[in-house]
């Protein structure tokens, strides 16, 4: 896409900003040289936007600016509706150009639920696990619960197991792919802390250890909530949760949970 405008006065160089929004929010922000082409991708490999590099220096006058817009066919049509602000500040700070693209569906007033491409509309996701620690990890799994996931709906997942070891103090990781989505979150083994999926696709909380923790029996709760509409493909995801004890200077725990796309296939919207 091509905007045109005059300029009043010779411009040396420049920087640019895109801001990308849409009903979920914000969906993408990035900056740059404005004498370099720039390319921000969409989450989830929905599209990309493009800011074309501008020839500097640039006379007064007339004056084009170049934004490519890629978006997936395979994206709804309540998604399709976007707001794109790209601005351009010149090196002695003036304000260059503001340029505003807004896009929709292309069809008058499409059916409110259908949606393009396959999509999970509520339903549950089976949730499968596996203690993925070795012999050198000090708290060994023996269970989950429960085995299902509402999709829409916040649940606290539980990993159950015993340690051999009294735990004060330590930190976790938890890794989450969705799609071609993967997320990395840390922090404090004893403290709560919430992170928020990229593309308003949910959250996932962890509950902290109620430190400190006596040698036998142990518990991981995790909140797990997935948006009430996401991509079918989504719905087959990995969240791996590793623990870490401070006093040892040793792995506390490992769990890896699966969520199973197949039993949400009954509830794809086409």
């Amino acid at each position: 896409m091509t905007g045109k405008g005059d300029l009043s006065e010779a411009v040396t160089g420049a920087t640019f900003d895109l801001l990308m929004t849409g009903v979920t929010g914000q969906l993408l922000h990035c900056s740059g040289d404005a004498s370099k082409s720039n390319t921000c991708n969409l989450p989830l490999g929905t599209g990309s936007l493009t800011f074309e590099a501008m020839s500097f220096p640039i006379a007064a006058g007339n004056v084009p600016v170049n934004v490519d817009i890629q978006l997936s066919s395979n994206m709804p049509a309540a998604l399709l509706k976007t707001k794109t602000i790209t601005k351009s500040t010149a090196k002695n700070g003036d304000d260059l150009f503001c340029l505003e693209i807004d896009s929709a569906s292309a069809e008058k007033d499409p059916p409110a639920p259908k949606m393009e491409g396959p999509f999970v509309q509520g339903g549950n996701l089976k949730l499968d696990w596996s203690d993925c620690g070795d012999s050198s990890t000090h708290a060994k799994v023996t269970g989950l619960a429960p085995t299902t996931l509402p999709i829409g709906a916040k649940t606290t997942v539980t990993g159950s197991g015993t340690t051999d070891e009294q735990v004060t103090a330590g930190g976790f990781q938890i890794t989450a792919k969705f799609g071609p989505v993967t997320e990395h979150y840390s922090g404090d083994v004893c403290a709560k802390k919430v992170f928020h999926l990229p593309a308003f696709l949910g959250t996932i909380t962890w509950n902290g250890l109620s430190c400190p923790v006596a040698k036998g029996s142990v518990s991981v709760g995790v909140d797990v909530k997935l948006a009430s509409l996401i991509p079918a493909k989504l719905a087959k995801g990995d969240i791996l949760i590793k623990a870490t004890d401070a006093s040892s200077n040793g792995d506390l725990i490992c769990l890896d949970i699966q969520t199973s796309g197949a039993s949400a296939l009954q509830n794809i919207v086409v």
